[in-house]
């Protein structure tokens, strides 16, 4: 039986912790591999099917915050999960999912909403058709894109 729960759950799991980092817990039984710097765990509360997360063992919010060491190590293991979704047949040119993967951080700027652990991770899921919709804004490519130059700033 999975130990996976909807995603709806997640609020209310991030709010009975107290203040502890979800991530600095023990993350047994969803580690998947463990490196030095890392750990690849099947996500508590998926967005989507198959959808996992690489997590830095050192408690740190920011990708600046890396060290050379764990940079490396995170080229080194994307490359291996990579590999393995592949090899599973979750990823691939006969996957009922797609070819790609998606593999994104996420970093709150200063939200009073703490609905993610603010602990560096890399969410990562095959792509699939309609992954993005419900999180794509219709008028994405409206900008003024001035606003992100550093004359603007």
């Amino acid at each position: 039986m999975s130990t996976l729960r909807p995603h709806s759950e997640y609020g209310e799991a991030l709010k009975a912790l107290k203040g502890q980092c979800a991530f600095c817990l023990p993350q047994e039984p969803f580690v998947i591999k463990d490196y030095l710097h890392w750990s690849w765990i099947f996500n508590k509360y998926p967005y989507w099917k198959y959808n996992t997360m690489l997590i830095l063992k050192r408690h740190i919010t920011s990708f600046s915050e890396l060290s050379n060491q764990e940079l490396q190590e995170l080229r080194y293991a994307e490359g291996d999960i990579e590999a393995r979704y592949i090899r599973s047949g979750i990823v691939g040119p006969e996957s009922s999912f797609g070819t790609e993967l998606l593999m994104f951080w996420r970093r709150r700027v200063d939200s009073p909403i703490k609905k993610s652990v603010e602990h560096l991770h890399l969410h990562i899921a095959p792509e699939f058709e309609g992954a993005w919709s419900s999180i794509l804004h219709q008028d994405a490519w409206d900008i003024d894109m001035n606003l992100l130059k550093e004359d603007a700033v």
